[in-house]
């Protein structure tokens, strides 16, 4: 038993539906031009096989089925490579697979899951205006337990529901700082 990972360079794809797409022109109507050449293909397959070698490196079929995480070794391409692992390969030799697909910044579909790994998906931009204004209205949450919470006869409680609104606004103050100087936020 094995699963596969597909990886290619362009077109890069967002959704897994994307990749579902191109994956079914690629196989069911045998259109290899749907994945452009790359070079960065080559470079992932070549440090691929360095780190996980391929199965007719090993001598015997105690020893591959110990070392090597895959069920079929995968052919070289500069398109597209299908990458068939064995289920029982260890997590740290899949990790590798992924990190290398991001450091040449290729697109990684695995159709059983679907999970998608995309530069494109992968660096969006964070979503600033809604951060921001989930900043304001927890301000304002803030603000308007201050305000009524003064006017509170009873000191404990009054001073616990005023902190809670100094701390909102405050936590407000921060956020909206972090967010103008992005090298303030915590590494």
């Amino acid at each position: 038993m094995s699963f596969d990972l597909i990886v290619w360079k362009e077109p890069a794809v967002t959704t897994e539906e994307e990749a579902r797409s191109l994956l079914h022109r690629f196989r069911e109507k045998d259109d290899s031009r749907v994945f452009h050449a790359s070079e960065d293909l080559l470079h992932f397959y070549d440090e691929l096989l360095v780190r996980c070698p391929a199965l007719e490196s090993y001598d015997d079929d105690e020893s591959r089925a110990a070392g090597s995480p895959w069920s079929v070794t995968p052919e070289r391409s500069d398109r597209v490579i299908e990458l068939n692992i064995r289920w029982r390969a260890p997590d740290a030799m899949v990790d590798t697979m992924v990190e290398l697909a991001r450091k040449h910044q290729l697109v990684m579909y695995d159709p059983q899951g679907p999970t998608l790994h995309s530069p494109i998906a992968d660096d969006e931009p964070p979503d600033i205006a809604g951060q921001v204004k989930q900043a304001l209205s927890a301000g304002a949450v803030g603000l308007l337990l201050i305000v009524p919470g003064r006017l509170i006869p009873i000191a404990f409680l009054s001073w616990l529901i005023v902190g809670i609104g100094a701390f909102l606004v405050l936590m407000t103050v921060y956020t909206l700082v972090v967010l103008w100087k992005p090298e303030w936020q915590a590494r």
